[in-house]
């Protein structure tokens, strides 16, 4: 068969960052968002260029109100700090709506050619924090897809798990919601999904490594439903 050229893009503002960066060290960062998305649907519009975009569906909401107006489920985690909606009670920095929300960005993904909305989950959901439980991930995603559904018109078939953390349960608990494709990890213990207590500074080191000089593998993805599309190349500026 020949070759593809399969590129992901993980959508997600400060809710992907948020438990690892305050916000003035990553305000650039984030601020850069949205002069960088529609220069890349300009590009990719251009040259003809398809891609997935993993959205992290708080994004998708006008800002703090509509999220505790539509969503009281929370996922439990043991390790308080890391649940979006506990950060949210607190109230975010007046003018740091945008990098919490952009449902304008969504909507432009939306309406070029060629470009697939697909999920991120709804809350950067992470499926290997203790209580793990597939039940509150399942009712985070289906949160996410009606979602997107309701916004935009679109319901993502397409899903990237937030720091990569899933397991077998997970992805078929995916496929009964409707996902057809997620994007797993690289074969290898360097990638191995694991909460993020667990992870190790060689580990990261590691995957560091293997971004400029890719270890060679051969295994091949595992066959199923949801179909499993390996990463094999992180793309960094």
């Amino acid at each position: 068969m020949p070759g593809r050229l399969v590129i992901s893009l993980d959508f997600e503002l400060y809710w992907g960052v948020r438990d690892k960066r305050t916000l003035a060290s990553y305000r650039q960062n984030l601020e850069g968002v949205h002069r960088a998305i529609p220069a890349m649907l300009e590009l990719f519009s251009g040259e003809g260029i398809r891609a997935t975009w993993a959205t992290v569906g708080l994004l998708m909401c006008s800002g703090a109100d509509e999220v505790r107006r539509r969503f009281s489920e929370r996922p439990g985690y043991a390790r308080t700090e890391l649940c979006p909606y506990r950060y949210l009670d607190g109230g975010i920095e007046a003018g740091s709506e945008s990098l919490h929300f952009a449902p304008d960005l969504v909507e432009r993904i939306v309406r070029t050619p060629g470009q697939e909305l697909g999920t991120h989950t709804l809350s950067h959901f992470y499926c290997l924090e203790e209580p793990v439980r597939v039940s509150a991930f399942e009712a985070d995603m289906r949160a996410a897809l009606d979602l997107a559904q309701e916004k935009f018109g679109v319901r993502p078939r397409s899903l990237v798990f937030p720091r990569n953390q899933s397991s077998p349960e997970h992805v078929a608990a995916a496929g009964r919601l409707g996902i057809r494709t997620v994007r797993g990890n690289p074969p290898g213990w360097l990638w191995a999904a694991r909460p993020d207590g667990e992870e190790s500074r060689i580990r990261r080191l590691g995957r560091l490594l293997d971004a400029y000089a890719p270890l060679p593998s051969a295994a091949p993805a595992p066959e199923g439903d949801p179909v499993d599309v390996r990463a094999t190349r992180y793309l960094r500026p």
